[in-house]
C-alpha cells in the first residue's frame, strides 16, 4: 500500500504544478497565438494528471481502480468527488480528443475557450485531493 501512497501523491504534485502553469497562461494580458497554443497544450496535460492523480487517490483511499479517463471520472462522480460537474468533465475530454486527434484550428479554439471559461473545475478537484 505505501507504493500506491507515494505514487498518489507524486501525481497529486505534478496535477498542481500543472494546473497552476495553466492559470499563469491564462491569466496573460494580452492572449496571442502562442500563447493561446500553450493554454490548450497546458490544458491537455493539466487535464491527464487531473485523472491520474484522482485515480490515484480513488486507489488509495476507496479502494477503486479504473484504467480509462471517462471511468475514473465517472466513479467520481457516483463517489461524490466531482459533485454535479460530470458534464464539464466530459466535455473537457472531448475537448482534448478532438485537439489531440483531429488536428484543426476549431478544435483547438473550442479546448482554448473550455479552459479559459471552466478552468475552475481542476482547482476544485485539486482542494478534494489534498483534503487527505
Amino acid at each position: 500500500m505505501e507504493d500506491d501512497l507515494i505514487k498518489y501523491e507524486r501525481l497529486l504534485v505534478f496535477y498542481e504544478e500543472a494546473y497552476k502553469t495553466l492559470l499563469k497562461a491564462i491569466m496573460q494580458p494580452d492572449i496571442n497565438e502562442y500563447i493561446k497554443d500553450s493554454i490548450v497544450q497546458r490544458f491537455e496535460y493539466t487535464l491527464e494528471m487531473a485523472w491520474k492523480a484522482l485515480r490515484a487517490y480513488m486507489i488509495e483511499f476507496d479502494g477503486i481502480e479504473m484504467n480509462s479517463p471517462k471511468k475514473v471520472i465517472r466513479a467520481a462522480f457516483e463517489q461524490g468527488y466531482i459533485g454535479e460537474n460530470i458534464a464539464l468533465w466530459d466535455e473537457a475530454f472531448d475537448a482534448r480528443n478532438k485537439t489531440s486527434h483531429e488536428y484543426g484550428a476549431e478544435h483547438g479554439n473550442m479546448a482554448f475557450k473550455f479552459a479559459c471559461d471552466n478552468h475552475q473545475i481542476f482547482n476544485d478537484l485539486l482542494k478534494l485531493l489534498k483534503t487527505k
